[in-house]
């Protein structure tokens, strides 16, 4: 992929997630402020650790915009940003799953020790 096609096709998302039911299956418009917050979080992340994979980054049918970052042995963490709050979900090594609201000052360090 050459530079700016990733960001490319996330405004193509961007403007397809603009208005209702752009699933055709009954989806929420997705506010432009939550992908916004997604790009600014995953910009941080990547600043912050530079050898860390980058997420992938999807619309989904409530509205939010949800990151994803994998790592070894089938763990990973999830961060769904909303327009008034963002939560993650991440899974260990053991299959064990935990969730909450996302601590922007501790997301770098939760989502290292995720998937390093």
């Amino acid at each position: 992929m050459q530079k700016g096609e990733g960001r490319l096709a996330q405004m193509r998302l961007m403007l397809l997630t603009a208005h209702e039911n752009w699933d055709d299956d009954g989806a929420s418009i997705v506010p432009m402020g939550n992908w916004e917050r997604a790009w600014e979080i995953k910009n941080l992340v990547s600043y912050l650790l530079p050898t860390i994979d980058r997420p992938t980054m999807s619309p989904c049918p409530d509205g939010s915009v949800h990151l994803r970052w994998l790592g070894p042995n089938m763990r990973w963490i999830e961060v769904e940003i909303h327009s008034t709050e963002t939560w993650y979900t991440k899974r260990t090594d053991a299959g064990t799953f935990s969730s909450g609201q996302v601590i922007l000052a501790d997301l770098p360090t939760m989502i290292r020790t995720a998937v390093a």
